[in-house]
């Protein structure tokens, strides 16, 4: 009996629920009621317990934390402007029309497929264009984009 709660509490830790279903069937310990408990509870070593992650956003799994880092160092030089200026760096939520991101995007992933192409590139004041800011100058005309549109929209927290 110690052994199959050993391998039960272990199942559960690992959300493996096909497992846990397979140690309470030939346990036959358990009611309905912990059953859904034992499949829907994480329990840890400490002893706490927290629901399942099941249903709710990875955003740590869906991001790499080098993009997130590279784009900061990106939005942080381009926030000094050609005049010396520096905006706020969420300026960029006050809006730009559509077609202002869409053609500014295009530029960039141009780049992008220039410079994957090995082209040696240069921008209109004659500056060599590195690969990682045409891909970021790209994301982040996509992401202002997207910004427009989806803040006109309900948000919904989950799968």
């Amino acid at each position: 009996m110690k052994q199959l709660m050993l391998e039960f509490d272990r199942c559960r830790r690992e959300y493996d629920q096909e497992a846990v279903y397979e140690a309470i069937r030939f346990g036959d310990m358990m009611t309905e009621k912990d059953l859904s408990t034992a499949v829907t509870t994480r329990l840890f070593d400490t002893g706490a317990t927290r629901d399942t992650a099941t249903g709710k956003f990875e955003y740590a799994k869906y991001l790499s934390p080098f993009f997130i880092n590279g784009f900061g160092r990106y939005m942080n030089r381009h926030q000094t402007m050609a005049d010396g200026t520096k905006r706020a760096g969420d300026n960029w939520k006050q809006g730009f029309p559509d077609d202002v991101l869409l053609e500014s995007f295009f530029r960039h992933a141009m780049d992008v497929w220039m410079l994957m192409k090995d082209v040696d590139l240069t921008d209109e004041r004659g500056e060599r264009v590195d690969l990682n800011d045409a891909i970021m100058g790209a994301v982040f005309n996509l992401q202002a984009l997207y910004h427009q549109r989806a803040e006109k929209l309900p948000v919904k927290r989950g799968a």
